[in-house]
């Protein structure tokens, strides 16, 4: 049974900084996809930002990054969560039944993400 790893993005901020961000995602994911036993856990991108903005799309090709990313021009994943005021606590873990397990970016702290793939494993 899949676990997500979910990595909301509001508007605050530097919207081209985040968008550097996904590079970093996108190592995390392809060093866990092409180890012998690769992790099982799917991640789900949420930017708070209009789909069709061409700024956003061009970054999303630059970056090569082509994983889905979901947009949420309206803020409905925060209007219905209670999320964090620190933003490097927008990246949760969930379990079978969505409910958080692990929050905080291992973007930043690289050892962070050896607990999550801790966690990962004992769900």
């Amino acid at each position: 049974m899949n676990r997500n790893v979910v990595v909301y993005y509001n508007a605050d901020g530097c919207t081209p900084c985040r968008m550097d961000e996904l590079y970093s995602w996108k190592n995390i994911m392809e060093e866990n996809s092409d180890e012998e036993t690769p992790i099982n856990v799917d991640f789900v991108f949420i930017f708070k930002s209009e789909k069709g903005s061409e700024g956003f799309r061009q970054k999303l090709i630059s970056t090569s990054f082509n994983y889905p990313v979901l947009c949420d021009p309206a803020g409905e994943f925060e209007k219905n969560n209670t999320l964090p005021k620190n933003e490097l606590y927008h990246v949760f873990l969930l379990d079978q039944d969505n409910k958080i397990v692990l929050s905080g970016s291992p973007i930043y702290n690289p050892g962070l993400w050896n607990l999550y793939e801790s966690k990962i494993a004992s769900l």
